[in-house]
């Protein structure tokens, strides 16, 4: 516990000195570096037992180096994150490679990111953290490489380049094939943020909650070898717990979001379809997060979208006409998310598995 509040600590004192700072390019790449070596060290070289699932993946990576063939897995695991481990055998049999080369290209990508797309970088690191998708990374590694192949396909979504979208997202589904769920968020380069449409979707994921239940029972009398899972974690009241707290939490940031949108100026075009584009993500999100407390398994798909939080927050506080309360509503953010991620810390310390912390040498 002592580890995660220094390292929080220490963020958001780096995170303070540059918000006092000019937001040069120069300064944000300095501290971006910072944070992201800090991370990087945090992710690359923990333990085997950091992450519910980090064992299973260096287990894995065991097999495929003692010659196993990948096709043996499939039905298991993506090709494309096979191919990718059996790759990295070639270059050394030692497991913890596999950790070391992930979190590079995951941090490398959710920075480059931020940086490309944000003047508030500070306010996106805290987020990444507090939200705690930092410590998810830590423990579903094959799920947040797909998740940072789907940041990057963000740009394209910007440009309307329809076949490089297509191209990241079937890459990111041979990583993990739920992301192939992320197909349909290019059409919300299209949207404008309008009550009716809001309304729309709210109406469609209420009537999803209502029906789920009876939705999952019809399923498990069509594919009964699927009825296993109906006493598995998914459905314990536990993990329901998750859910329920995640979605107070995004609640409060769209909460949040709605009042600063009010008076955000757009001197561009392009700025309007940025935040018209992030809101739909985080909030197709938020209502798929609602829809996750009657099947907790919806929960992995969910973190596709409330991951765009830590872009569409920092923006729309970027725009805010007023500096004085955007600066306001940036501190009570953190103030809030800070309480939130050390409460699970201190309370759940058995989510994602990442207390207590160990590197992989000790």
């Amino acid at each position: 516990m002592f580890f995660h509040i220094c390292l929080i600590l220490i963020v958001l004192i780096e995170s303070l000195i540059l918000f006092q700072v000019n937001h040069s390019t120069y300064i944000k790449k300095i501290y971006l570096t910072i944070i992201f070596i800090q991370l990087f060290i945090i992710s690359a070289f923990r333990s085997e037992d950091i992450g519910n699932d980090t064992k299973i993946y260096l287990e894995l990576f065991d097999n495929l180096a003692n010659g196993s063939n990948i096709l043996n897995y499939l039905l298991r695991y993506e090709i494309g994150f096979l191919s990718y481990t059996k790759i990295l055998t070639i270059f050394t049999s030692n497991h913890y490679i596999l950790n070391i080369i992930s979190s590079l290209i995951i941090l490398t990508i959710i920075f480059y990111v931020i940086n490309n797309n944000l003047k508030y970088v500070w306010l996106a690191i805290l987020l990444f953290l507090n939200l705690r998708f930092f410590y998810m990374s830590l423990n579903i590694l094959r799920q947040f490489i797909a998740i940072s192949i789907l940041f990057y396909s963000l740009n394209y979504i910007y440009k309307g380049n329809l076949i490089r979208f297509l191209l990241l997202v079937l890459l990111a589904s041979t990583f993990h094939i739920t992301s192939i769920l992320f197909l349909p968020v290019y059409t919300f380069r299209n949207f404008r943020i309008n009550k009716k449409l809001i309304l729309i979707f709210l109406f469609i994921g209420v009537a999803f909650f209502i029906t789920l239940p009876y939705l999952i029972d019809f399923v498990f009398s069509v594919f009964p070898r699927f009825s296993i899972y109906q006493n598995s974690k998914y459905f314990t009241e536990g993990i329901k717990l998750a859910s329920f707290i995640n979605l107070l939490i995004y609640i409060f940031l769209i909460t949040i979001f709605a009042f600063a949108y009010r008076s955000a100026s757009f001197s561009s075009e392009e700025d309007i379809k940025k935040i018209n584009v992030l809101f739909y993500i985080v909030y197709i999100g938020i209502l798929l997060n609602f829809i996750s407390i009657n099947l907790n398994l919806i929960d992995r798909i969910v973190i596709y979208f409330t991951f765009f939080n830590i872009l569409l927050i920092p923006k729309i506080l970027e725009l805010h006409s007023n500096k004085l309360v955007a600066n306001s509503l940036a501190f009570l953010i953190i103030f809030t998310t800070t309480i939130y991620n050390l409460s699970i810390l201190y309370f759940r310390p058995e989510w994602n598995h990442v207390y207590p912390y160990k590197f992989f040498w000790q």
